[in-house]
């Protein structure tokens, strides 16, 4: 009996050693599972903060690449600008304006008016790629061209037409020529190219810019041609 007594203790003691082992192999189990859950959302913020610098990078490339595609118009505008105020005949300066239309807006459609105010017509000077028959009748106030000679207004198109466009309000924008205060011409940009979605804002800067130039250089080599003729005819009266 006493031998069964003991046998039993040992029993009981072998399996509270169990039952404690089970208990610190759970403890452990649990520790580890806690572990494993911190790890997991340590790699959860460590994936989110590489997806986020990754993002960062991406936008950073890509707003570089778009600081040198402005950088490279400016440039490009500064250099047609200076040949604007350096072209000593008019259609050096028209050359020098659908340049600057075609190389940095991105339209090879376009067409340049003065604002005759006795006629009270808008007389076109100069077209490219748009049928000039249907723009010599234009008045003040009359279209998006009519509009802007008479309120010196930039005016764009909500959604530009594409090149080759024949409809007559198919005009993406409207420059104002300005000078002393005064509108003196107007710019029209007819159909887009192709890689050309839409005018963004440096387009808007770059048009406006161009409507402050284009007047004053048109002024300017008038007045060299006056100055030529006058020259001339006082040369040929003293001859």
């Amino acid at each position: 009996m006493e031998g069964l007594r003991a046998e039993n203790a040992r029993l009981r003691e072998q399996l509270a050693a169990r039952d404690l082992e089970l208990a610190r192999l759970m403890a452990r189990q649990r520790a580890l599972e806690e572990q494993l859950a911190e790890a997991g959302q340590l790699v959860e913020r460590l994936d989110y903060r590489l997806a986020e610098r990754e993002r960062m990078s991406r936008m950073s490339r890509a707003r570089f690449v778009l600081l040198e595609q402005q950088a490279s118009r400016l440039l490009k505008l500064y250099v047609a600008i200076h040949r604007l105020h350096e072209a000593s005949q008019r259609e050096q300066v028209l050359v020098a304006i659908q340049e600057i239309v075609i190389n940095i807006i991105g339209s090879e459609e376009l067409a340049l008016f003065r604002v005759d105010r006795e006629a009270r017509r808008l007389m076109l000077v100069t077209a490219l790629g748009v049928d000039a028959e249907r723009l010599c009748s234009l008045v003040p106030g009359q279209g998006p061209i009519g509009e802007v000679a008479v309120s010196g207004t930039l005016f764009l198109a909500p959604t530009p037409p594409r090149a080759g466009d024949r409809r007559p309000d198919a005009v993406s924008a409207c420059v104002p020529l300005r000078m002393g205060g005064q509108v003196h011409g107007v710019l029209a940009l007819f159909g887009l190219l192709p890689q050309k979605r839409k005018l963004d804002e440096v387009d808007i800067e770059l048009l406006t810019l161009l409507g402050e130039h284009a007047a004053p250089a048109l002024h300017r080599a008038d007045l060299l041609r006056l100055a030529a003729s006058s020259s001339a005819m006082a040369s040929g009266r003293a001859a």
